[in-house]
């Protein structure tokens, strides 16, 4: 990587990759809490690749890393209180998400896209982070959301419920086949609301995208891990 990166030097480095392979799809994206003023270099490296027959999708990451997140709505635990991971990768991404049940939150995303986005020719758009935290924060992380939205919209499991008893098997799984997990009462009544809330947000999301004549990419978790995100 040339040790000043900018435009030309992106330019650069993908002229050389694309002579040398087939290339047919590409991510444009980075760490939004890096850099604001981003159409133009945008536009000036979109244009190349679409100009040499590549498809360019937008990485969007949907739920987390956002850096208007502070003005999002957040997870909140069963102790009622926001979800903090302190795992991080040394790059400043430290897995912090917002609820991705609330509405509002997803509204926020489309917000994001249509004012700083909007005027990109992008192919698609790339959803990544569409989905609750995993357990690179340990195995409380996975315990939310149980903000007003998801307390008023859906039947949560009482609290004493999810309780660990079990440090060996916290949640009660007695069983994983054909990629359903047989486990306690309260934490399968947990994961189910979270699968649904997720798909909802997703189905809101990629109508309208698509309704804007955009392909769509997903990032998913392998099915064994993708039910407890």
């Amino acid at each position: 990587m040339p040790a000043e990166l900018n435009t030309q030097s992106i330019l650069d480095k993908l002229k050389k990759i694309i002579n040398k392979t087939n290339i047919t799809n590409a991510i444009i994206g980075w760490f939004p809490g890096s850099a604001r003023n981003i159409q133009h270099p945008f536009t000036e490296i979109t244009s190349f690749l679409k100009n040499s027959g590549v498809e360019v999708y937008l990485w969007l990451p949907v739920f987390s890393e956002l850096e208007a997140l502070a003005d999002f709505s957040p997870i909140l635990g069963i102790d009622n209180n926001e979800i903090t991971i302190n795992y991080d990768m040394g790059n400043g991404e430290k897995f912090v998400f917002c609820c991705p049940a609330n509405p509002e939150n997803t509204n926020k995303v489309i917000d994001i896209f249509e004012k700083r986005y909007d005027e990109g020719i992008y192919d698609g758009v790339f959803l990544d982070k569409i989905r609750f935290p995993s357990f690179i924060g340990g195995v409380n992380s996975v315990l939310g959301c149980f903000c007003d939205y998801c307390r008023s919209k859906y039947d949560l499991p009482e609290i004493p419920d999810l309780i660990f008893t079990d440090s060996n098997n916290p949640m009660g799984i007695s069983s994983y086949k054909d990629l359903h997990y047989e486990m306690n009462d309260a934490y399968q009544k947990l994961f189910e609301y979270k699968c649904d809330a997720v798909h909802k947000s997703l189905e809101r999301l990629s109508g309208y995208f698509r309704g804007r004549g955009l392909k769509i990419g997903l990032d998913l978790f392998a099915p064994f891990l993708a039910y407890f995100v």
